[in-house]
Order: structure tokens, then sequence, then C-alpha cells
């Protein structure tokens, strides 16, 4: 992972955006967070995201589905549709267990589909997974591929 890139959270929830937040840090996870807390917001963000330096570009992506107004599978394929967005990791941690949400997800493009534990201890426990997953052990593009 680029360490001093920014991930980017799209999630309407604050108190599950800081809960989140909360856990990453915990886990050692100190990159800044990028928050877009609906669809239009993400569309802004994308309108700006090629005058961004590289190290102000997210290299990993969480995203909810439950969005007001877009839903959450149709801002993935906009992710997945943007030259610098598509090679990154887009994650979806949403409360949807749906078998249809899941396939939806990954024909939209989601590199991973996460439901979000009830309890405060299972969520951090899956954030500490993450975390090694995708930021101990997996490679992610090189930021010439972002440029």
């Amino acid at each position: 992972m680029r360490e001093n890139s920014p991930l980017l959270v799209i999630e309407d929830s604050d108190d599950d955006f800081a809960i989140l937040a909360t856990c990453l840090k915990s886990v050692g996870v100190s990159n800044r967070l990028i928050r877009c807390a609906s669809g239009e917001e993400t569309r802004t963000f994308l309108q700006t995201i090629d005058s961004l330096p590289l190290a102000q570009r997210p290299c990993f992506v969480f995203i909810d589905l439950n969005l007001p107004g877009t839903h959450g599978s149709e801002v993935l394929k906009e992710l997945k549709a943007h030259a610098i967005l598509a090679p990154i990791p887009a994650v979806v941690l949403t409360t949807s267990s749906r078998p249809s949400d899941v396939d939806e997800a990954y024909k939209n493009g989601a590199a991973g589909f996460l439901s979000k534990p009830i309890d405060l201890e299972n969520f951090e426990k899956m954030v500490q997974q993450v975390a090694e997953y995708w930021f101990a052990c997996v490679k992610l593009p090189t930021a010439a591929t972002h440029a």
C-alpha cells in the first residue's frame, strides 16, 4: 500500500464511519481517510480526482451499499468506470448479507464483500483481518498505474 495515500470511505452513517476510523487506527492503519457520505458527494469527488497529486489519491475504497440517493452498487459502477480509480480495490462494507447484493457487488467490480458485524468486538476483528490482508499482504497497484 502507498503508506501516505488516503483511503476513500463511502459511508453515510456518522457512527459507522467513526467506528471504522477508530478500528483502523487501533489496528495500525494510519492512512488519512477521505469520506463521501452519499453518491452525490462521491460524484463530486470523482470530478476533482484528476487534479489531485498522486499522494492525495486514494489507494483503497470502502463502500457502503445503503447510501442516500444513489445506491452504493451504482456508485461502485461509477468508481470502476473511472480511469484513475478502476484499478483500486473497492471493498463493500455494508449491513446487507443478501446474496443478490453480494452478486451485484462482484458484478460491478468489488474486490470483496463484507457484512458489518453487529457488535464492536467482531467489527474490530474483521477490520484487523482486512488490514492484515489488504494492507500487509496484498500488493496494491503501483503509483504508475494511477498516473
